[in-house]
C-alpha cells in the first residue's frame, strides 16, 4: 500500500469541501455514507446517503502473496451524522509480530442541515500514532460567508517543535451558486514564517448554468506573476456528470498541448457509470490514441458489481484487472476483490474486507467514541426487525449497564429488550412483532437507549 504524503492530505483535506466536478479524488476520500449532490448550491455538496446514521466499518486491506491471503492495512470507520462527527483510524500490519500497529488517524467535524441532509465541514484534524501515543500532526479550519458558501481554509502543521504552526491557506471566491471561481493556495515559507502565493486555479461555469463547469486552468506562483500550466476542459450531460473530459499542459503560459482525454458513457438516467475509456494524444500523428477502457456493471439494487479495466494493446483491449463486490443482505459492501489477468486467466491481486461490528480481527478492541444507538433495519419491518448500539470504552475498562426498552406511542412499555452490564463493543439484538402471546399491531414504536446519564430515543414503523 502506497504511504500517505502529509502535503497531499494538506492539500486534498483544504479541497474536500469543494464539488466533486472540480476535484475527482475528493469523493475518494469523504466517507462512504455520504453522497454527492450537484444539483444543490452552497454547503450542500453532499448528502447524507445511509438509513444509518451512525455506525462502524472495519476495512481490511490484503495482498496476494505466495499463494496466501496477507494483511497490508485496515481502517476503522467510525460516524455519527446525528452529531456531526467522523473519525477513520489506520493500522498497518507487522507482518514479523503479526499484529495491527497505529498509523494514522483522522477526525471530522461537521454541520448537518436536517431539513434536507445536507452538510458542510467544519475542521479536520490528522493525528500521528509516535511511540505509544496519538500526536496531532495537523488541522484544517473551514470558513463560510453567511450564504454558507466556503471562502477560506486555514491549516496547521506539527514539525515536531511540541505545537502546531500555520503552515496552508487556501482562499475562495464563489459564483451565485456557491460554486468556485478561484481558488488560491498559499503555503509558509519558514524563513520569513509569511505566507507566499503557490497555486491558483481558475475555474469557468457555463453563462446559464452556474453548476455546470466547462473548465478550469491551474497556474503556479513564479515569485512575481502567475504562470498557467493545465487546463481541463468539460462536457457534461443533464446531471452534470462529465461525458468527455479533455487534460492539456501549458507550456510557456500560453501555448495549450493536449496530453490525456476520457470518454465517459452512462447507464439512462446519466447518473451511473457505463463505461469510460482514457485516451492518449499522438503528437506526432496529431489524434487520440485509445489507451484504457473501464466497464462498469450493477447489482438488482443499483450497487456496483463488477468492475473491468483493459488496457489498449495490438489494437484492442486486453483484460488487466477485474474488481468484484460481495454485498450483505442489508446490501452493504463486505468484499472487493481485484483479479489480476495473466496468461488468459484471472487470479488473486488484493481484496478489502469490510465488517460492520467489531470482530476478533487483530490485536485491539473496538475504538468507540460514545455512546450510539442506531436506526433499526429494515424499517418500515414485519414481522422482526433489528437494532444496534454501540458502549463506549469506559476508565479501567469497566462495563456499563444498559437499558434498552421498547414503547408504544402512548408511552406504555411494551417489553425490555436488554437490562445487564455490557463491556464496550457494538451490539445488535432483534425484536419482533410478537412479544409472548401478545400479537403488537401495526403503528409506531418507539425504543429508548439508557446508559448512566446517557438517553437516546428512535421510532420504528410495524407495518403488517
Amino acid at each position: 500500500m502506497k504511504k500517505i504524503n502529509l502535503l497531499f492530505m494538506l492539500l486534498l483535506f483544504a479541497a474536500v469541501t469543494i464539488s466533486a466536478q472540480v476535484n475527482s479524488e475528493v469523493s475518494k476520500k469523504v466517507p462512504d455514507f455520504i453522497k454527492l449532490d450537484k444539483t444543490k448550491p452552497g454547503d450542500a455538496y453532499f448528502t447524507i446517503d445511509r438509513v444509518l446514521l451512525t455506525g462502524y466499518e472495519d476495512k481490511i486491506f490484503q495482498d496476494w502473496t505466495n499463494n496466501a491471503w496477507i494483511n497490508v492495512e485496515r481502517t476503522i470507520d467510525q460516524y455519527d451524522t446525528d452529531a456531526g462527527t467522523f473519525e477513520s483510524l489506520t493500522r498497518t500490519w507487522d507482518l514479523q509480530n503479526g499484529v495491527w500497529i497505529n498509523s494514522i488517524k483522522v477526525t471530522f467535524n461537521f454541520a448537518v442541515n436536517t431539513s434536507d441532509s445536507t452538510f458542510r465541514f467544519l475542521n479536520v484534524e490528522m493525528y500521528s500514532w509516535i511511540d505509544t501515543a496519538w500526536v496531532l500532526s495537523f488541522t484544517s479550519d473551514y470558513t463560510y460567508d453567511s450564504n454558507n458558501f466556503l471562502t477560506e481554509i486555514n491549516s496547521s502543521i506539527n514539525l515536531g517543535g511540541g505545537g502546531l504552526i500555520p503552515y496552508l491557506k487556501a482562499t475562495y471566491t464563489n459564483n451565485s451558486a456557491g460554486y468556485p471561481l478561484t481558488e488560491i493556495t498559499q503555503i509558509v515559507n519558514f524563513s520569513t514564517f509569511l505566507f507566499e502565493n503557490e497555486e491558483r486555479i481558475v475555474y469557468t461555469y457555463q453563462p446559464a448554468n452556474p453548476m455546470y463547469l466547462t473548465d478550469q486552468i491551474e497556474a503556479d506562483w513564479d515569485g512575481s506573476t502567475w504562470i498557467d500550466t493545465l487546463k481541463i476542459r468539460y462536457t457534461r450531460n443533464s446531471m452534470l456528470n462529465p461525458t468527455v473530459e479533455i487534460e492539456s499542459d501549458i507550456y510557456g503560459g500560453t501555448t495549450v498541448v493536449d496530453v490525456t482525454k476520457v470518454e465517459y458513457v452512462y447507464l439512462a438516467g446519466d447518473e451511473q457509470l457505463s463505461s469510460e475509456i482514457g485516451y492518449s494524444w499522438n503528437v506526432g500523428g496529431s489524434a487520440w490514441d485509445n489507451h484504457s477502457k473501464y466497464t462498469y456493471t450493477y447489482t438488482t439494487f443499483n450497487e456496483l458489481d463488477v468492475v473491468l479495466l483493459e488496457n489498449y494493446q495490438s489494437s484492442a483491449f486486453i483484460p488487466w484487472l477485474r474488481t468484484t463486490y460481495t454485498y450483505d443482505p442489508m446490501e452493504r459492501e463486505t468484499e472487493e476483490l481485484t483479479e489480476l489477468y495473466s496468461n488468459s486467466v484471472y487470479g488473486n491481486y488484493s481484496r478489502k474486507i469490510t465488517s460492520y461490528i467489531p470482530t476478533s480481527v487483530g490485536d485491539e478492541s473496538p475504538v468507540i467514541n460514545g455512546f450510539t444507538l442506531e436506526q433499526n433495519y429494515p424499517n418500515p419491518f414485519n414481522p422482526a426487525t433489528k437494532i444496534k448500539y454501540s458502549i463506549p470504552k469506559i476508565i479501567n475498562n469497566q462495563s456499563s449497564i444498559i437499558n434498552l426498552k421498547v414503547y408504544d406511542v402512548l408511552g406504555n412499555e411494551v417489553t425490555t429488550l436488554v437490562n445487564e452490564e455490557k463491556p464496550a463493543g457494538v451490539y445488535e439484538v432483534e425484536f419482533k412483532s410478537s412479544v409472548g402471546s401478545l400479537q403488537l399491531a401495526s403503528g409506531m414504536y418507539i425504543y429508548k437507549l439508557q446508559a448512566g446519564s446517557f438517553v437516546q430515543t428512535k421510532k420504528m414503523l410495524l407495518l403488517k
